[in-house]
């Protein structure tokens, strides 16, 4: 028998015939795998976060939390981080919930052309301080199902999540006025930061 693997994938351990016992069988070798989601640090930890489920036994995408029970990352499933943690500013997703359903308000569009291409390629070159392995609910579209990416980068200032990018891309969702203005105050040129900045927007993530 070989030696055994260690699989770090969203949720291959759950079910009755999960992904990672199919390839226990097809290798011959014990697969330890996890029964929830994984997420991974850009120092290369990794973070399993538990994901409570709803009378009917479905699950909750906004209802996720660390093993530990604390809230992950302080109630970010419905996109109402904390604005300023330490100087270390994080965009919003939403603004705010009305029962199930996400809303923002006071956002000005930001149609197709090049400045939403300058502001995407902007967000796509932060650095990844965290990292969910899978892809999570299409919260304005249940019935799309798992869709968005969801990753945390950072470009030393601020600190956003890539769905910001799918559900700009996706719906038209603009992203909070403040945050757009600080990209365009860069004229969407994004500039490389030390270690210790992007150290503290990783930091940044985890304050109570």
């Amino acid at each position: 028998m070989g030696r055994p693997i260690r699989l770090v994938s969203c949720e291959t351990g759950r079910g009755e015939a999960p992904v990672a016992q199919d390839l226990a069988d097809h290798l011959g070798v014990p697969v330890v795998a996890p029964t929830e989601l994984v997420a991974n640090r850009g120092d290369g930890s990794l973070v399993l976060i538990k994901e409570r489920r709803n009378a009917s036994g479905e699950s909750d995408s906004r209802l996720r939390r660390t093993v530990d029970g604390s809230d992950f990352f302080r109630g970010r499933e419905r996109g109402l981080m904390p604005e300023i943690v330490g100087d270390v500013k994080i965009a919003k997703l939403f603004d705010g919930m009305d029962g199930e359903v996400p809303w923002a308000r006071d956002r000005a569009p930001l149609p197709a052309g090049e400045e939403r291409s300058r502001f995407v390629e902007y967000l796509q070159r932060g650095v990844t301080i965290l990292r969910v392995a899978g892809l999570v609910e299409d919260l304005l579209d249940p019935s799309r199902g798992r869709k968005v990416p969801l990753v945390y980068v950072t470009d030393g200032d601020w600190v956003w999540s890539l769905e910001i990018v799918y559900y700009l891309q996706e719906h038209d969702l603009p992203p909070e006025p403040e945050f757009i203005d600080y990209v365009r105050s860069r004229d969407f040129r994004y500039v490389e930061q030390s270690e210790e900045r992007v150290a503290a927007a990783s930091r940044a993530l985890d304050e109570d």
